[in-house]
C-alpha cells in the first residue's frame, strides 16, 4: 500500500523538511530544492511540473511524470517505488 502526504513549499523548517522527505521511498515534487533533499536522502524522484529549467541541469536520476492526470501519476509512484526495493 502506498501512503501519500503532501507538504507545501511554504514549510520553512528545515528538520520538518528533511523529516518529512525521509519518511517515504518515492518523492513527488514540482520544486527544484525539494527534488535535491530528497535526492540527498537517496529518495527516487518524480517531477510533477516541469516549473524550471534548471532540472535539466540535475546530476541525480529523476524521472518526469508521464502526465499531470493522477491516475498516470500514481502509476509513476507505484513503478519508482518497485524500483526502490
Amino acid at each position: 500500500m502506498l501512503l501519500c502526504q503532501v507538504m507545501l513549499n511554504s514549510e520553512r523548517n528545515i528538520t520538518k523538511v528533511l523529516q518529512f522527505l525521509g519518511r517515504f521511498q518515492v518523492v513527488v515534487t514540482s520544486s527544484y530544492h525539494g527534488a535535491l533533499w530528497a535526492m540527498y536522502l537517496g529518495k527516487r524522484v518524480i517531477f510533477y511540473q516541469k516549473l524550471t529549467a534548471k532540472l535539466d541541469l540535475m546530476r541525480y536520476e529523476h524521472t518526469m511524470a508521464t502526465s499531470a492526470n493522477k491516475r498516470l501519476l500514481f502509476s509513476d509512484v507505484q513503478t519508482a517505488a518497485a524500483v526502490s526495493r
